[in-house]
């Protein structure tokens, strides 16, 4: 049974809304990218960070197939059109719609440290004598 998709939680021209997201995307946007797919797949984000960088031609294949499975997990909807044209035609600002989607989410890379983590423990006294 498919579930009903809900809309973003920022549109794609939506940069005012987190402006420490838009900066990061203007000064480094194949980083901003790289973090979004570490995120997403619990991968490093070095890999994708270089092909979006070194791959130019192809950012709307690679992009648009992260940007599909980001909205297959969460249910998103489609909008303004499909994940390939929104690359092809603002990638930027798809880029940023998604890292302000898994910043609203919570998502953290994979490996990063975490406050909540359940296997920090503070060891226990030690009595020397």
């Amino acid at each position: 049974m498919l579930q009903p998709e809900e809309p973003w939680t920022t549109g794609l021209f939506g940069c005012c809304s987190d402006i420490g997201t838009c900066c990061f995307g203007s000064w480094c946007l194949p980083c901003l990218y790289g973090k979004n797919a570490s995120k997403l797949r619990s991968t490093s984000c070095s890999g994708p960070g270089c092909c979006y960088a070194c791959c130019p031609c192809f950012i709307c294949i690679f992009a648009g197939n992260l940007r599909q499975e980001m909205r297959s997990k969460y249910s998103l909807s489609s909008e303004p059109c499909a994940d390939c044209c929104v690359h092809l035609c603002c990638s930027p600002c798809a880029v940023c719609q998604e890292a302000r989607e898994i910043k609203h989410r919570g998502l953290t890379p994979a490996g990063a440290y975490t406050f909540s983590d359940p296997q920090l423990t503070v060891p226990m006294r030690q009595n020397m004598g």
